[in-house]
């Protein structure tokens, strides 16, 4: 069964330079943290926990299924159709633009970011500090004060998120429900696949993240 590994970045000093990695990119790891709920409320990307949620009990329920388990594919199948469910009534909270939406008329959920160095970024032994710094901050969860740090010292980060439209996730989700009931495991196993298809990663500048979709309306 796949748990939530912790929402946290840190940043690595390799010996061709210096170089920005995430390690919260899998849906697989260690459970939750009092560093990790921390990091989670700092985040410059809001992200969904039921959109999250939604994610793991899908690609639980297609491992049920793969290892013989119809039963165990049921249960998580009825609780994706649920985390999707309050989802959808929550997107507006959450939805950004993608400039990689491939469906516009959905609304497209964050449910898992990290950041990177940007492509342009030049080490000097004066930003290896900063980013020293910005390490420690992002072991204790404090991933806004790390931000900072790293954008007084000029150095250029970009953000990235995945990203569930989250309507269409919805329709499949529903269908998988009903195929399973029907006893049909493998068109419940591509009803499923093609939630995972729905998944999109984006990548925005420091400066250009964009509001939710609530947050443009009030």
């Amino acid at each position: 069964m796949l748990t939530r590994t912790i929402r946290t970045t840190t940043i690595a000093m390799m010996a061709a330079g210096l170089l920005l990695a995430g390690v919260n990119s899998a849906l697989a790891g260690s459970s939750d943290s009092d560093a990790m709920k921390k990091a989670t409320n700092d985040e410059v990307i809001k992200v969904s926990q039921e959109v999250f949620d939604t994610v793991r009990n899908v690609r639980s329920a297609r491992l049920a299924i793969f290892n013989g388990f119809p039963k165990d594919a049921e249960k998580f199948i009825a609780v994706a159709k649920s985390d999707i469910m309050a989802a959808v009534e929550n997107a507006d909270e959450y939805a950004i633009d993608s400039k990689v939406a491939a469906n516009e008329d959905d609304l497209y959920v964050p449910f898992d970011s990290d950041i990177a160095l940007a492509d342009s970024f030049v080490p000097t032994p004066k930003k290896a500090e900063q980013i020293k710094s910005a390490n420690s901050h992002l072991k204790k969860g404090n991933r806004k004060e790390a931000i900072e740090v790293l954008k007084l010292a000029s150095i250029d980060i970009v953000f990235t998120a995945a990203l569930l439209p989250v309507n269409l996730a919805q329709a499949h989700i529903d269908d998988a429900a009903s195929l399973i009931g029907q006893g049909k495991f493998y068109e419940a196993n591509l009803a499923l696949k093609a939630v995972e298809d729905l998944i999109v990663v984006d990548s925005y500048g420091v400066d250009a993240v964009p509001a939710p979709k609530a947050a443009k309306k009030s």
